[in-house]
């Protein structure tokens, strides 16, 4: 439990700081309680209707996963920035309420580019993709700068090869030209997931650094494309180019080994 002990429960004098660094403990502590106590202190004080000191205790309420309560406290906030809009889009997602979410992003009077991804990763996350690839779609004619992590969260909902080309074809349009290794390795994995073996070695020898992910992602794309052989080299090239090998990458060559025996006994 916090104590709001001291000179400034005695004074009254309690300041912004006091309550963030209150917020920052609670956090700490996760304790619902002690939360609920702030809240009660600031709304005694006024505080509550501060724009910062209401986004903390936005997040707060968000973090402890009480979303009827962080509701509360942003429609008590009569100065709401983009900030406080998006503390409680992101918390919306992450507890699994998506249409409320978008209705919430509707009403948004500005969105940058976090609401966009919120937006996005929440439809992924629930298996909505084709209402992820919407919004992506929306963001195309409005203009929206697609970001390279918009971009690997949408990668990551392909399931098709006509879907994987539509990706690789906004990042081509919206790509700054040059392939960092997160995006280039959701690449990877998005062509081994539909069986374009040949698109993700393309998108591997097109990176300008490569990482034991992008090695892996490889190898697995080859694997899950039927090209046995082709996993072997890659991954023989791999420790030949330094890399050392992990569990994923262990795994998955002898999935391909074994696939090749059962191959060669047929």
């Amino acid at each position: 439990m916090i104590n709001f002990g001291g000179s400034l429960r005695t004074t009254g004098r309690f300041s912004v700081s006091f309550f963030s660094n209150l917020i920052d403990r609670c956090l700490t502590l996760g304790s619902l309680y002690s939360a609920q106590s702030i809240h009660a202190h600031l709304v005694k004080t006024g505080l509550h209707r501060h724009t910062f000191l209401g986004n903390r205790l936005l997040g707060l309420y968000s973090g402890l996963g009480s979303i009827t309560l962080a509701i509360g406290v942003f429609h008590d906030i009569p100065d709401k920035n983009r900030f406080t809009w998006n503390i409680l889009l992101m918390a919306l997602v992450r507890t699994g309420c998506v249409e409320a979410a978008h209705e919430l992003f509707e009403e948004m009077p500005e969105r940058d580019v976090v609401s966009w991804n919120s937006l996005i990763s929440g439809y992924v996350s629930t298996g909505f993709f084709d209402k992820a690839f919407g919004v992506l779609h929306r963001m195309q004619d409005l203009g929206v700068k697609v970001s390279a992590f918009t971009l690997s969260i949408t990668a990551s909902c392909v399931s098709s090869p006509r879907q994987a080309k539509q990706v690789h074809g906004f990042i081509t349009r919206f790509g700054s030209g040059s392939l960092n290794t997160v995006l280039g390795n959701s690449l990877i994995d998005m062509y081994g997931r539909v069986g374009l073996a040949g698109y993700a070695s393309q998108i591997f020898c097109a990176m300008d650094n490569s990482d034991v992910i992008s090695w892996n992602s490889m190898i697995s794309a080859y694997g899950r494309s039927g090209c046995g052989m082709e996993a072997l080299e890659c991954f023989c090239a791999m420790r030949a180019a330094g890399f050392s090998t992990d569990e994923f990458t262990m795994s998955s060559v002898l999935n391909i080994c074994t696939d090749l025996e059962n191959l060669a006994k047929d």
